[in-house]
C-alpha cells in the first residue's frame, strides 16, 4: 500500500492523547489511531467505503458494512 501517514499530538486538556492517521493513494483514510485504539476502512471499486474495522481490516472486529444498490450510476 502506498499512501501517507499524518501523526498529531494534542497539547493539553481532558482529551489529550496521540492520533495518526493513513490515506491510500487516492487520498482516501484507511486507518485512524486515537491514543492506540485503530479503526480501518474499506473501499470498493469506485471509492466508497464500504466497511468500518476496529483493528485492522483482515483480522480486527467488523463495526459496520455499508451496501449499495446497483441501480443507474452506483453499479460496479
Amino acid at each position: 500500500m502506498s499512501g501517507s501517514s499524518a501523526p498529531t499530538k494534542d497539547g493539553g486538556g481532558p482529551d489529550t492523547g496521540t492520533s495518526s492517521f493513513t490515506y491510500d493513494e487516492l487520498d482516501r483514510m484507511t486507518s485512524a489511531t486515537v491514543n492506540g485504539n485503530k479503526t480501518s476502512t474499506v473501499y470498493d471499486d469506485l471509492g466508497r467505503a464500504v466497511s468500518t474495522w476496529q483493528g485492522e481490516s483482515t483480522t480486527g472486529t467488523r463495526l459496520s458494512v455499508t451496501r449499495y444498490d446497483t441501480a443507474a450510476k452506483g453499479e460496479l
